[in-house]
Order: structure tokens, then C-alpha cells, then sequence
């Protein structure tokens, strides 16, 4: 029997019996894979002379009558996820889509990365397809099998992921990596909206697929200018990530840090002298520095000279911010300071910076510490 005989062999053996473990493992397009599949691919190359050599061999070992005919193009992952969405036999593909699309989502990043290797694929018509970057359209593969998990109601949206559901941030890590590669950030926010939509608690999946996802929601506020939701969602993802993961944690914090910065919080003299902050803690710990500089050691305007009028101007809109209590009297040119009792005037006057963010009354709609995209047990 050749070898292609027995690897589709193997693989109807495997449906019939819906062992999605072992098909998923026998399923490999990684390079690390077994002697085997090199070898079926020379096989592939010396006997059969075209595709309709090879789709007629597989016609024969998947006939039209076999209930899991839905199956037999696994081989591609479009293709799989397509399969996947079956609602009879997709369950046991789980496998098989995670390791098609973590080969995929590797070889897209590596491709995005050599925009000459793909020259020749350019030109011809000039439509839509042809506009795509192959990033975004392995990207739109991804999301229709995130979609396909997420939809799944093997089990209760609060209760521990069963079938399908157990990929859902798998799949929207992998598809939120390739979309932020692309420049395409603004497309993850259909995700994260259908995650908060239909998703389990986001603490009942794995670690390393908490982490990974409120990277990435950190990441979509912080270039959407929500400052407070992306520090919220970097910092939880800092905490969750163990201190031995150094270069995971410095890059957390290469987003984290300026985050904080603005809205209020300087970089601690303890968390500058952290393993993961070596490299940027001179950049940040000099800035710090200068932010806390008195205006006449030289931060205002270059040096030049203060005005009555830009102090006003500056107090009245730290006033209109809730960051200094109190009113101006422009007759009088003076800053009426709001003070309680037993109440130090420094503290009265001008509050911590990011807890007064933090405190601040907003719209009945807005909550400070709510994280679009997060869903919280």
C-alpha cells in the first residue's frame, strides 16, 4: 500500500472512530513532523502526475456515500475551518484547526515580514483579493473558525468551556496577532465586541491565553486613545505573566509604562530597577525626572517667561480636569483653594493625578473600570 494510501487511511480510521486528538496529532505541516511526511511528499511528487491524480485517489478512500465526507479537504486550513463548522463531526477537528492555524499564523508572520517573496503574487487584476496583504486574508480565515467556536453552545456561557468554546481565544489571539501585524488594529474591534457578547469569563482558559488576549485589548485602547481601559488591561496582563518570563514582561511594559505616564502615573524607583525594565529604564527614569522639574528649572515653553496670564490659563483648565479644587477669581487674579476640615492644604488643593482620573464623574453609561472586550467572571 503507498503511502498516501495509508495516511488517508488512517485519517477516515481516526473520523470514524471521532478521536480528534489523534487526528489533529496526525495531521502535521510543521517542519519538525516525521520522516513519513517528507517522504509522502516525495511520493506525492514521483507518482502522480497532477492534482487529478491526487483527488482521484482520495475520491476512493472518501466515497460521496460516507457520512464524513465534509472532511476530506482538512488539508488546507480554510478548507478545515469550513469542516469545522460542521455541527455533527467539526467538534473533533479542534485539534487540527489549532496546529493548521498556529502553522499558518507563523508562516503569514514570516511572509509579512519578506514582501519579496510574495512580489510575483502581485499585479494581474487590481480588485479587492489582489489589495489584500496575505496577512489580512489568513486573517479572515482565522476569524470565521473564532467565530465558529465562539457560536458553539456545547456548554453554558458562565460554566468551564466544553467542544468548540475551548478554542475561542486561541483562535482570537492568533487572528488579533496577524490583524495588529497588518496595521489592521481597528478591524480587531468586531472581536472583541462578539467576545463580549457571547465569550466565557475570560479566567477560565488558560494563562498564557489570558495574558496573550489583554495584551492585545491593552494594545487596541491604548491606540484608541482610552488611556484608563488599556492600563487597566496591560497591567492585569503584567500581573498574570510569571516573573521568570522576562522578555514577555518587558514588552508587556513597553506599552504599559507610557500608558501610565499618561494618565498620570510615573514609573515607582522599584519597578525601574526590575529585570524586564534594563533596557528602557534610562529612557524612563530621565523622563520621570523631568516631569517632576520645577517651571523655572526649564520644562515651560523652552525656558521662556512665565505669564499671569498663561498661570491663569493653565489653572482653569487643571480645574476643568478636577486635578486642582478650587476657583479663580480672574477680578482678583488669585486661586480660591477648596479645603475640609483637617484636611492638609496640598492634598485639598491638588490631588494624586491618576486616582483623581480615576474618581472623576463620568456619563451614567461609562464605567472607569470597565474594559470593553474583557468579559470578568
Amino acid at each position: 500500500m503507498s503511502l498516501l494510501l495509508q495516511f488517508l487511511s488512517t485519517i477516515l480510521d481516526y473520523v470514524h472512530k471521532q478521536d480528534g486528538p489523534s487526528l489533529g496529532a496526525w495531521l502535521k505541516v510543521e517542519p519538525t513532523a516525521s520522516e513519513q511526511y517528507f517522504k509522502l511528499a516525495q511520493e506525492l511528487r514521483s507518482q502522480f502526475r497532477d492534482a487529478a491524480a491526487v483527488e482521484s485517489t482520495v475520491a476512493k478512500c472518501f466515497p460521496d456515500e460516507d457520512p464524513v465526507e465534509v472532511l476530506t479537504g482538512a488539508a488546507s486550513c480554510s478548507t478545515c475551518g469550513v469542516a469545522f463548522a460542521n455541527p455533527t463531526y467539526g467538534g473533533m477537528l479542534l485539534e487540527t484547526c489549532m496546529s493548521l492555524s498556529e502553522a499558518l499564523s507563523r508562516l503569514t508572520l514570516a511572509l509579512n515580514k519578506r514582501p519579496d517573496l510574495m512580489a510575483r503574487q502581485k499585479g494581474g487584476g487590481g480588485g479587492e483579493e489582489e489589495r489584500k496583504t496575505i496577512a489580512e486574508v489568513c486573517a479572515e480565515i482565522l476569524q470565521k473558525i473564532f467565530t465558529t467556536c465562539l457560536t458553539d453552545r456545547s456548554s453554558a456561557r458562565n460554566a468551564r468551556p466544553e467542544g468548540k468554546k475551548v478554542g475561542v481565544y486561541m483562535f482570537a489571539n492568533l487572528t488579533l496577532k496577524l490583524l495588529f501585524a497588518c496595521r489592521r488594529k481597528q478591524l480587531a474591534q468586531q472581536i472583541f465586541t462578539n467576545i463580549e457578547t457571547n465569550s466565557p469569563p475570560l479566567s477560565l482558559y488558560p494563562a498564557a491565553q489570558r495574558v496573550t488576549f489583554l495584551f492585545y485589548l491593552g494594545r487596541f485602547w491604548l491606540s484608541n486613545n482610552s488611556y484608563s481601559r488599556a492600563s487597566l488591561a496591560l497591567d492585569e496582563a503584567y500581573r498574570q505573566t510569571p516573573r521568570v518570563c522576562v522578555s514577555q514582561r518587558a514588552l508587556i511594559l513597553s506599552y504599559l509604562v507610557p500608558c501610565n505616564i499618561l494618565i498620570g502615573r510615573l514609573p515607582s524607583p522599584a519597578l525601574l530597577q526590575r529585570p524586564e525594565m534594563q533596557e528602557i529604564a534610562p529612557l524612563y527614569g530621565g523622563l520621570s525626572a523631568a516631569l517632576k522639574l520645577l517651571p523655572h528649572e526649564g520644562v515651560v515653553n523652552g525656558s521662556q517667561e512665565i505669564t499671569t496670564e498663561g498661570i491663569e490659563l493653565i489653572v482653569s483648565s487643571l480645574i476643568d480636569m478636577e486635578l486642582m479644587h478650587g476657583y479663580i477669581s480672574h477680578s482678583l487674579r488669585k486661586f480660591a483653594l477648596f479645603r475640609g476640615k483637617n484636611m492638609p492644604i496640598a492634598t485639598a488643593g491638588w490631588p494624586t493625578v491618576a486616582p483623581a482620573i480615576r474618581d472623576r464623574k463620568y456619563d451614567e453609561d461609562f464605567e472607569m473600570t470597565a474594559v470593553p472586550g474583557w468579559v470578568r467572571s
